[in-house]
């Protein structure tokens, strides 16, 4: 019945393709609501000005979709069965607390059976790639020659080894050997990437920046006039060509900004050179201190297309989104941030995709991420070419069905990701391929802002609210997907909330413990069953899986009781903090809160009693 009510929604939504897609399929699989399906079929025809025979004619008669889908060199690393102990390795390295000893767990490692030595070098080679210290260098360099020597080397480790020698090669400003000419190495527009990165000059970014366009039948781009840096350089070598196909389908772009004066022109500049000319951009200033909002009055005015929206209190960039999804009259919807660079020609490759291929209710393309120099950043994957979440383009019934954003301070983007996959099916968003976009790295980017969770893993908040809203969507009926008809019932670590200020907490009493461990978890329950106020504190020990949720138990309690775990960045105060077995943190997480307390009591002992020591 979910195809029926999907194909009605589809129809009330003005998305006629898509209904047309939806019936006929339903046509096929319940015999039993024929008549019912024969009318809506008749309603749809007199929209579509054609027979309702005609409707499911034209569905067979439609050409194959193109294969628009991202290869999958682009997904991380140890998604490629990577042997368990050197992924979760790979991870702790990552961790402030205990990354060195995850290192040197790794040297180990190289020294056990075959097939784990290799991935413990190619491990470490992919660590020390991210540095640039000369001694960590030449123990990167034995770890290729290692790897290079290798002759029953595993075909996902093979896959990357050419494009990380050409990096090493260049990081140790040796030849970097030249992209391979066989253009069908799914790696190849990163070999292009590498090229552009390592380029000393402006003339030679922008000639590799070109070959990367090219690669995907994109237009060329070139260095505008006036003194701006590289990236807000960028403009259409030549006016791009109007997209004129199907060119009365309306998209509505949503920038949310705050305080960026200094980035929101060349944003808007990018959209307004869009081939794909009917666009509705609506711009919300979240109440910036800066100039922003005299930046975009001007542009505005000249462009009938821009919306400008100034609120008068800051609520934080998805609270914006959801403003401007009031207003929005587009039938695809997508999102830019004000702070990066699209390629002429992206809406045009996003909108083409949906248009071709009904089935889809929306899409993603792939982005690379580069400093205003353009000095590419790989976050410690072995490719440059990424997914940009952010860019997710919709149909107008996707919000219709989910609503909008949750309305948290950061990370939002892969929570309506993930929703959306929980209602529609993965198998219905397409990813695309082509590099369509650059988002500026910068110091205050909220990627690389350390309280922000995320360095090539989550950590801190991300993790958090990542485990909270993964586990509340396991068990959610699709209408309480919808964020506007439905509170969210999942709770956010505080960092997260709207309003959120970096004063001092002042709790009570704090439990801390490594809730990953059913024991610990259990001492921890019986414990908030008589204190239920207590905060909690997820200490992650070296020894688990970094990778694994706290006890399923435990985190539905915290569901039910609409708690988080105090996360990294946090500042707490407590009059006693219980430490649940405290001879297990020899080694733990260096993204803990940090916590004052006026007494500490340790707990040990079995789930069903708990013994003391203060």
């Amino acid at each position: 019945m979910r195809l029926l009510q999907l194909a009605n929604l589809a129809f009330r939504c003005g998305d006629y393709p898509l209904a047309q897609t939806l019936y006929c399929r339903a046509l096929r699989r319940y015999s039993v609501l024929q008549p019912l399906l024969q009318l809506n079929l008749q309603l749809l025809a007199r929209r579509m000005r054609c027979s309702p025979d005609g409707l499911c004619q034209q569905l067979r008669n439609r050409p194959k979709p193109l294969p628009f889908t991202i290869r999958t060199p682009t997904q991380p690393y140890w998604h490629h069965s990577i042997p368990q102990p050197v992924r979760r390795l790979m991870v702790k390295a990552r961790n402030p607390g205990y990354g060195e000893q995850a290192v040197v767990d790794l040297i180990a490692l190289t020294g056990a059976e075959r097939q784990l030595a290799l991935h413990a070098h190619w491990a470490l080679l992919l660590l020390r790639l991210d540095q640039t210290d000369t001694a960590v260098q030449l123990q990167a360099q034995k770890d290729l020659d290692t790897l290079l020597a290798a002759t029953d080397l595993p075909d996902s480790l093979q896959h990357y080894l050419p494009l990380l020698t050409a990096e090493l090669a260049a990081q140790r400003q040796q030849d970097t050997p030249q992209p391979p000419p066989n253009r069908d190495n799914s790696l190849y527009v990163d070999y292009l990437a590498q090229q552009l990165h390592r380029a000393a000059t402006a003339t030679a970014k922008i000639e590799a920046l070109n070959a990367i366009f090219a690669e995907a039948g994109l237009a060329t781009v070139a260095i505008g006039e006036g003194n701006h840096t590289l990236f807000d350089s960028l403009t259409p070598f030549n006016p791009v060509k109007i997209s004129t196909v199907n060119a009365t389908v309306k998209v509505t772009v949503i920038i949310a900004c705050y305080n960026a004066a200094a980035t929101i022109k060349t944003a808007l500049q990018s959209l307004q050179q869009q081939s794909w000319r009917n666009l509705e951009l609506i711009v919300v200033d979240d109440a910036s201190t800066d100039t922003t909002l005299a930046q975009i009055e001007p542009i505005a005015q000249s462009d009938s297309r821009i919306k400008i929206i100034a609120k008068r209190q800051n609520s934080g960039p998805y609270h914006s989104r959801n403003l401007a999804l009031q207003q929005a009259s587009g039938e695809l919807m997508t999102v830019a941030d004000a702070d990066d660079w699209h390629h002429p020609q992206k809406i045009e490759l996003q909108v083409q995709q949906l248009l071709a291929n009904p089935d889809f209710v929306a899409n993603i393309a792939s982005w690379l991420r580069a400093t205003p120099d353009l000095q590419l950043i790989r976050r410690g994957q072995p490719y440059y070419r990424q997914l940009n979440i952010s860019s997710l383009m919709c149909r107008k019934l996707v919000f219709s069905q989910l609503g909008g954003w949750d309305e948290v301070r950061f990370g939002a983007d892969t929570e309506f990701y993930h929703r959306l996959q929980r209602c529609f099916g993965a198998e219905r968003i397409a990813e695309l391929d082509a590099i369509s976009a650059i988002a500026r790295v910068s110091d205050s980017s909220l990627t690389v802002n350390t309280l922000s969770g995320y360095n090539g893993v989550l950590y801190g908040a991300r993790k958090e609210y990542a485990a909270s809203y993964r586990a509340a969507h396991q068990t959610l009926l699709l209408h309480h997907l919808n964020y506007q008809q439905f509170p969210r019932v999942f709770p956010v670590p505080r960092l997260m909330q709207p309003g959120y200020n970096d004063e001092p907490l002042e709790i009570e009493q704090l439990y801390c413990g490594d809730f990953r461990d059913s024991a610990s978890a259990e001492r921890a329950l019986a414990f908030l069953q008589i204190h239920p106020e207590t905060g909690l504190v997820y200490v992650e020990s070296y020894d688990g899986d970094p990778e694994q949720d706290i006890d399923s138990k435990l985190r539905q309690w915290l569901l039910l009781h609409q708690r988080c775990c105090h996360t990294y960045g946090e500042q707490l105060y407590c009059e006693k903090m219980y430490i649940d077995n405290p001879r297990g943190f020899e080694l733990m997480s260096g993204y803990l809160p940090t916590v004052t307390a006026q007494e500490r009591v340790f707990i040990h002992g079995e789930p069903s009693s708990l013994y003391i020591e203060s």
